[in-house]
């Protein structure tokens, strides 16, 4: 059973969250750190109510557009590290990048994520390399959504 006091902290995070005020750090931290089954379900509820305020019931396809293999970092992790050389690199075109986007966004796709690892032609060589970058995201952008 959850006491008065949390109960009211909840309560009062939860009506800011409705009315979509921001939530402090502290608040955050407060709902990330629950684990009793009854404050949960009070989240998930608010959470259903906002996400039916904002999205209904609709479904929101989500793509992506890798469009560079190469990269200067050596994550373990990661696939794209400098040290994977049985990786065969590539690096698209502005002119590929831009007509897979338009090919996902006339399937039906909503949300396109350009993906690629840490490549040193767009982030390090210079400011033309960022330019070229934020020219592609750009225009990307500017492709008509469908829904």
């Amino acid at each position: 059973m959850m006491s008065t006091h949390r109960a009211r902290y909840l309560e009062q995070i939860l009506e800011k969250a409705y009315q979509e005020i921001t939530l402090s750090k502290k608040e955050i931290t407060y709902l990330l750190g629950l684990k009793q089954g009854e404050e949960m379900n009070q989240v998930f509820q608010m959470a259903e109510t906002l996400r039916q305020r904002y999205f209904g019931d609709k479904i929101f396809m989500y793509g992506f557009v890798y469009f560079s293999t190469y990269c200067q970092k050596d994550c373990a992790f990661c696939l794209y590290r400098k040290s994977n050389h049985s990786l065969q690199r590539y690096r698209k075109s502005e002119a590929e990048i831009l007509e897979i986007a338009c090919s996902l966004k006339e399937s039906g796709v909503h949300l396109l994520d350009l993906t690629m690892g840490e490549d040193p032609q767009y982030l390090c060589r210079d400011q033309e390399g960022v330019d070229k970058l934020c020219g592609v995201i750009e225009k990307v952008k500017k492709i008509p959504v469908y829904l």
